[in-house]
């Protein structure tokens, strides 16, 4: 009974530590890199304004709730969020560092939620905390700072799903309870957004395979015990995709927009091998394909077709649920390719796989391993340190000096980015953190082969060192968008100040901002903040292209824009010479200047510059 008290207070320590890692890991991100106070940005902040002014309007926040999922239901279908995100706003209203600092809370929670659950099913404590560091370290990072993404709460409702399914498949009494509560986080899920649907299955698979291995029972008996839930699941989502079919059709957002119209096998494959390769993407799938040639390599078995046909029958659960994670992205975002906070939940797939070949090779450590040259291992090991201290410094010094990290990439052929933003910025840095990364791991193999002096090294030793240094690399890509993201809001909140300061409530405020994709959102969510929260009533709008396209296409994006401004354009303006402050997205200001040189004279204005945008402001005296 002592063995077993020590046992669970050893394990409350892993369960608090590993809380505390999570916060420390997040924090030091988004504190360091000034994400967390960089309070309003164009991008879904200005929804949140909307919400708060209609909540303070009505008084009613039922009547807000049906009012905005209306609103929504008419072009998406992700009922949850649209709650979710009346209620957040409710919260904290219109203090947007208290929401930033809220979902990096909901990173932690996430990220420790999905540790308890590996560590549920049997997975060591390092296995548990690498899955959500590999998971959420990427591109994909915007789901905790960006205001208005699905995949936060998605993932924040996923993870509780597998706990419960966790739990469920554990307990010894209350299954049906838990079951419930498996059930119902996992509609949760499927109703926060549209590609979370498509997990129900390789949820109702993960289900039925831990359930097997769990219960000692063979994976059809494992079927028909759990077949209450399974049938509950499959029903929910049959139902969800005639929603989605009947009421919003299979097209997405447009012509190369995500959506399920235009099968195409080969564009299929052609993404799936893409987004595999990818470093910066993905980045696991180089990592999964070396691991599986060495495990099949290293294997006693002889003959190429023995190996592999061990290695899937190891294997083959595995494969199938990855699959099924991964398989259906891809068929939704093929068009539009895989970025951003797309990648979830498609990565959960890799990591999946990557965590339960680990897994494998930890339990089967001394069958898998590479034999060394049986002399000169001194030199191997002090030839990995060189190596990897020259990439490490050289990362460093290059991560140091960006005139040398431009130089860098007209070494390796590549076209120079400019540095004007901070996703410029974070171009340039790539191979600089790359070459970090991979001082990394080479030096972890020397140390590795120093350490063992054996003559033969781990297979696992070498996954786990390439898993570190992915996990190095991606978290200084993750800090660098974090940084990006700060610089964004403190740009823009910059202006801001400066139209407070600088105009009163009836000035004239012009924005010129591309009505296309360019600056589409961004230009409304300015007049939005100055509108509600400055108010500023005479906001206009200079619709303008960054880049010309067909006259007709012209007129028809500038009309609907001007009509998203209430028709408040610079057309309707009579006199031009009463605007006070102009707004002016950098790409623009070249053309602006050369358009409005029969009204606009540039000495009665003071201009101030920043990576987003140039503004003018009239000076007190004329």
């Amino acid at each position: 009974m002592r063995e077993k008290y020590n046992l669970n207070i050893s394990n409350r320590y892993a369960y608090v530590l590993a809380f505390i890692f999570f916060l420390a890991f997040w924090f030091s991100i988004f504190i360091g890199s000034g994400s967390v106070f960089s309070g309003y940005h164009l991008t879904d902040d200005h929804e949140a304004i909307r919400i708060h002014n209609d909540i303070k309007a009505q008084n009613n926040i039922i009547g807000v709730y049906k009012k905005w999922m209306k609103e929504d239901f008419t072009f998406r279908f992700k009922p949850l969020f649209v709650i979710w995100r009346v209620t957040e706003v409710s919260v904290f209203g219109d203090n947007f560092n208290m929401r930033l600092a809220y979902r990096g809370m909901l990173a932690v929670f996430t990220s420790f939620f999905l540790f308890l659950f590996f560590k549920k099913i049997g997975f060591s404590l390092l296995e548990s905390i690498l899955f959500p560091l590999l998971s959420f370290l990427g591109p994909q990072d915007t789901v905790w700072w960006a205001g208005g993404v699905n995949e936060a709460i998605s993932m924040f409702f996923l993870s509780l799903t597998l706990i419960f399914m966790a739990y469920m498949i554990h307990a010894k009494k209350s299954r049906f309870i838990y079951g419930l509560l498996f059930a119902l986080f996992a509609i949760l899920t499927s109703l926060s957004k549209e590609s979370f649907i498509l997990m129900i299955p390789a949820i109702v698979f993960w289900m039925v395979l831990l359930y097997k291995e769990n219960d000692g029972v063979s994976f059809f008996d494992s079927v028909k015990k759990n077949i209450w839930l399974i049938v509950i699941l499959l029903l929910v989502m049959s139902a969800e995709l005639f929603i989605v079919v009947k009421w919003f059709g299979t097209g997405g957002y447009g012509a190369h927009a995500g959506g399920l119209d235009g099968f195409n096998p080969l564009l299929y494959l052609k993404t799936a091998k893409d987004i595999t390769l990818s470093i910066s993407t993905i980045g696991l799938g180089l990592i999964i394909i070396l691991s599986v040639l060495l495990v099949i390599y290293s294997s006693a078995e002889k003959g190429l077709y023995v190996r592999i046909k061990k290695f899937l029958g190891s294997f083959h659960y595995a494969i199938i649920l990855s699959i099924l994670i991964i398989s259906p992205q891809i068929v939704i975002y093929a068009r539009s390719g895989v970025f951003g906070r797309y990648i979830l939940p498609l990565i959960l797939g890799y990591s999946i796989f990557l965590l339960y070949i680990i897994k494998f090779l930890r339990t089967n450590d001394l069958q898998y391993f590479i034999k060394l040259p049986d002399r000169d291992l001194k030199m191997i090991y002090l030839s990995c340190g060189i190596l990897g201290l020259f990439l490490l410094i050289t990362g460093l010094v290059f991560l140091y000096n960006q005139d040398m990290s431009r130089l860098l990439f007209s070494v390796l052929g590549k076209s120079v980015p400019g540095n004007s933003t901070p996703k410029e910025l974070i171009d340039i840095l790539k191979p600089s953190i790359l070459s970090i990364a991979s001082g990394i791991l080479i030096i972890s193999f020397g140390w590795i082969i120093a350490k063992k002096r054996a003559g033969k090294l781990s297979v696992l030793h070498i996954v786990i060192c390439l898993v570190v240094a992915s996990i190095s690399y991606k978290t200084m890509l993750t800090f660098a968008d974090a940084y990006g993201f700060a610089m964004q809001g403190k740009d823009i909140n910059s202006v801001f100040k400066s139209v407070e300061r600088h105009t009163n409530d009836s000035d004239m405020v012009l924005i010129v901002a591309d009505p296309g994709v360019t600056h589409n959102e961004a230009g409304w969510s300015i007049k939005v903040y100055l509108n509600q929260m400055l108010k500023r009533g005479n906001v206009y709008v200079y619709p303008m292209f960054v880049k010309d396209v067909d006259k007709i296409e012209m007129d028809r994006m500038a009309g609907g824009y001007e009509r998203i401004f209430e028709n408040k354009s610079f057309s309707n303006i009579e006199d031009k010479t009463d605007i006070n402050y102009i707004i002016i997205f950098r790409e623009l200001e070249q053309k602006f200047l050369i358009s409005s040189k029969d009204w606009f004279n540039i000495t009665h204005f003071t201009r101030n510059a920043n990576d987003m945008s140039v503004t003018y402001y009239k000076k007190k005296h004329i």
